[in-house]
């Protein structure tokens, strides 16, 4: 059997990089995991302004007419077209078909709410 006189440095390479393709997926993971437990959570109060956050892919319509369908009241569109600002119901305030999340409006009526009347 014959030795080459070069080592071989395959093995090492990939364990390094697999390492350090952990490390950045377990960082990308945890702070976006840090930046959803600063959002606010999910209100009971009725008469509470709610932001209704669809997939990108959403229209104003589609969005709007998804959160009527789910009982709330339509006060007007989002920065983006694809967010609804609500306020619920009688009801307790219930996730309208297709949203990503629905969130309080306390410390992000900057980010989330504007635009024009829906």
């Amino acid at each position: 059997m014959r030795q080459s006189l070069i080592p071989s440095r395959t093995r090492p390479e990939g364990r390094t990089r697999l390492r350090d393709g952990l490390a950045i997926a377990a960082l990308i993971i945890s702070s976006g995991l840090i930046a959803l437990t600063g959002l606010p959570g999910r209100s009971d109060a009725r008469s509470e302004e709610l932001a209704a956050v669809f997939p990108p892919w959403t229209s104003s319509s589609e969005a709007a007419a998804s959160s009527l369908a789910a009982g709330m009241r339509v006060l007007r569109s989002g920065a983006l077209p694809f967010v609804m600002i609500v306020a619920a119901g009688e009801d307790e305030a219930v996730r309208p078909a297709g949203a990503l999340l629905l969130l309080r409006l306390e410390g992000l009526a900057g980010c989330l709410s504007g635009g024009g009347a829906a």
